[in-house]
Formats: C-alpha cells, structure tokens, sequence
C-alpha cells in the first residue's frame, strides 16, 4: 500500500479542518455502498490511524489496523481480519477500565509525556496538551482504531448516532489527508449536500 502519509511533509502535519463531516454525509447518503467507495474511506481511516501511532502504543489497536490493512489489500478475508477484533477492543477497553496508577497504562502515559509537542499537532485541530487527559485521549484513540478495522460492517442506527460517533473521532481525520486519498469524483456525489470544507 502506497503510504500517502509520506507525501504529506511533516512541517505541514498541523491540521485545523476535520473531514467527519465529508465521511458522514457519504455514508448517511448512500455513497458508500459500493465496496470500492467504502474501501477508499477505510483505507483514509487506516492511514489517519497510522498517523496518530504513538497514540496507539497497545499492540491490540496496532494488530486491528495492520489486519484491516491487510484486508483492504485483498490479502486476507473479512473473517480473519475480524479475529483481531478482540484484541483491538480489549485496547480500548484496557484505557477506559484502567487505571493511571496500572503500570501498564503508566507507562504508556509517561511515553505520551515525552512527546507532546508532537502529539499536540497530530490532534485536530492542534491542542494545547496540558488541558488533554491523556488517558482519555488514549482511550478515544484506540476506540478509532477499532472502528476503523470494523468500519465496513458497522450499523450506526439512527443519524444522530452516526453523526454523534463521527464527532468523537473527528480529531483523528485530518482533511489535508482525505483530499490526498479520496478523489474528487466520490467526494463530488454529494453535490449540494457537501459541506463548506476547503476542498481545492
């Protein structure tokens, strides 16, 4: 798989748009249906996963995306990706469950600590990190991850459950990265419907 992340320059990672909106308005208007528009965005979710990382340190996040990667190659079936999915949740689950003072989970935070300033522009928009609990951040981080190894299977009920999921990760979809890896033909299907985002 072509790393988009590479074309993106580090100097420019700082981000303030977020695309949840663009992503939500697809899929709620029936965009994504077909297998090749929602591979399109489960790769772009995939990429943003890998370019959060070390907010990823759990190796059930990192094996959920390297097996949706996989999945979105071809490479393996729906079923196999999908027995990383426990491994993926528990990491969610270990942050949310945890607590600061379990070493595990301790020592994540203090790697965190270490690179803030980094951190803080991989967020969007950039944060001060001292207002974050990184915990927290942690923990919505890996629940991404997991959403982006189930996003093709995923029912979100009702709109505002969609909507409402889209916005909590909506610091992790950086738009300079979706105009790189969605193209314009997919993003042009909604029309009058899509948002003011700066998308030229």
């Amino acid at each position: 798989m072509v790393n988009p992340v590479d074309i993106v320059q580090a100097v420019n990672q700082d981000c303030k748009e977020s695309s949840w909106e663009i992503v939500y308005l697809l899929r709620e208007n029936g965009h994504l249906k077909d297998p090749e528009s929602m591979n399109i965005i489960q790769k772009y979710f995939l990429e943003c996963c890998r370019r959060i990382w070390p907010l990823l340190p759990d190796s059930g996040s990192r094996k959920g995306v390297e097996a949706a990667e996989k999945l979105c190659l071809g490479q393996i079936s729906w079923e196999v990706a999908m027995d990383s999915d426990w491994y993926s949740e528990g990491s969610a689950f270990l942050f949310e469950y945890g607590k600061e003072s379990d070493p595990e989970i301790s020592e994540y935070i203090g790697q965190i600590n270490l690179q803030r300033t980094i951190i803080s522009r991989l967020l969007v928009p950039p944060v001060y990190m001292g207002g974050i609990d990184i915990k927290e951040l942690l923990m919505d981080a890996a629940y991404f991850a997991n959403t982006a190894l189930n996003y093709p299977g995923i029912s979100y009920g009702t709109t505002r459950s969609h909507e409402r999921s889209m916005r909590e990760i909506s610091k992790f979809l950086p738009l300079d990265l979706f105009k790189v890896m969605v193209p314009k033909s997919l993003i042009n299907k909604l029309g009058e419907n899509m948002p003011n985002k700066s998308i030229n």
